[in-house]
C-alpha cells in the first residue's frame, strides 16, 4: 500500500497546475458587469482551525455525543454569553 499524500501538498500542486495553466492576458471587453451579483446572497465562508483546536473539539464532540458543527456552536455560543455577561 503507497504511502498518503499530504492534503496541503495536494492542493499546492493543484495551486502551481491552475497558475501554470492561467493566461498571460484575458478579453474582458464584453464582460457584463454585475452579471451573477446577488446582494441577498449570504455566503458561508470556511474556517480552518489550528490542529490542536481540531483535536480539543473533536474530543469534546465525543464527549456530549453532537457532530463537529454542533460542538463548534455550543462553544463558541457559551464564549459569547460569557463575554456579553462581561460587558458593562
Amino acid at each position: 500500500h503507497g504511502r498518503a499524500i499530504p492534503a496541503k501538498l495536494i492542493a499546492g500542486l493543484i495551486c502551481a497546475r491552475i497558475v501554470l495553466s492561467m493566461k498571460k492576458k484575458y478579453d474582458f471587453s464584453k464582460g457584463e458587469q454585475g452579471k451573477f451579483y446577488r446582494p441577498d446572497t449570504i455566503l458561508k465562508l470556511p474556517i480552518y482551525l489550528d490542529d490542536d483546536l481540531v483535536s480539543f473539539i473533536e474530543e469534546y464532540a465525543k464527549e456530549k455525543r453532537a457532530d463537529l458543527q454542533t460542538a463548534v456552536n455550543d462553544i463558541l455560543r457559551h464564549n459569547k454569553e460569557m463575554l456579553q455577561a462581561l460587558k458593562v
